[in-house]
């Protein structure tokens, strides 16, 4: 094939395939983002590091396949921004599972919280034990 002839169209089969990944590497960013942001028993909150390791494993399945399949614009752009935030949510999550002890006792001390200056000062206990443990010599 010459540079001046187009490239052919993508074969519908090999697009399926290729964006069959993709659905569902979006199906479990979307997990893990919800259970991010809610407030799950402890340990239930390393979970979505676990699935944001997925979505980063069917993400770059999805990848290869939309580029042998000759799939671009707005999905593979889509696509890219997910796994930057799958690849954040592994991070934060095995920082999370570092700081096991201090994460175990901020939940335990959230649930007990009734008011904002509870949480508020839950969050400062965080913080101080977080640097305790990260900082000591």
């Amino acid at each position: 094939m010459s540079r001046d002839q187009p490239a052919a169209p993508p074969n519908e089969e090999a697009v399926r395939a290729a964006t069959r990944p993709v659905l569902w590497f979006s199906v479990v960013l979307l997990v893990g983002l919800w259970l991010s942001v809610t407030r799950p028993p402890w340990p239930l909150p390393l979970v979505p590091g676990l699935l944001g390791l997925l979505a980063v494993v069917l993400g770059v399945v999805g990848l290869v396949r939309m580029r042998r399949a000759r799939v671009g614009g707005a999905m593979v752009v889509l696509v890219v921004v997910g796994l930057g935030i799958a690849a954040a949510m592994v991070l934060l999550t095995g920082l999370q599972a570092l700081l096991w002890p201090v994460y175990a006792d901020f939940y335990a001390c959230l649930d007990r919280a009734l008011t904002h200056q509870a949480e508020a000062a839950c969050l400062t206990g965080l913080e101080e034990r977080a640097q305790r443990m990260i900082l000591r010599p």
